[in-house]
């Protein structure tokens, strides 16, 4: 878990083992400074190939993005439809008591 230490007026972030934190384990707290293990796990990342991959697949995104657009397409057809018979109904109640 995130842990912030306050020293000389200023904060330190580190990572610490929350069990230890807890009291519920025997491992002291061991920690790392948040920076280090976030520079570090983001070029773990960036030297993985499927993320790669995943980041510079440019046609999967669009690909997604188009799919969706002609589902919200679909969605918005069908709305203008059921407005319509609402409207259509609302029509013919009017007509029928005015009869």
């Amino acid at each position: 878990m995130r842990h912030v230490q306050h020293r000389n007026g200023r904060t330190y972030p580190y990572l610490v083992c929350s069990a230890a934190r807890q009291g519920s384990s025997d491992c002291d707290m061991v920690s790392i400074r948040y920076d280090l293990f976030e520079k570090s796990f983001l070029s773990l990342l960036a030297d993985c190939d499927l993320v790669r991959r995943v980041l510079n697949d440019k046609t999967r995104t669009a690909t997604t993005f188009d799919a969706l657009k002609g589902e919200l397409a679909d969605v918005e057809m069908q709305v203008e439809k059921i407005l319509h018979l609402i409207d259509s109904e609302g029509n013919r109640i009017a007509q029928y008591e005015e009869n």
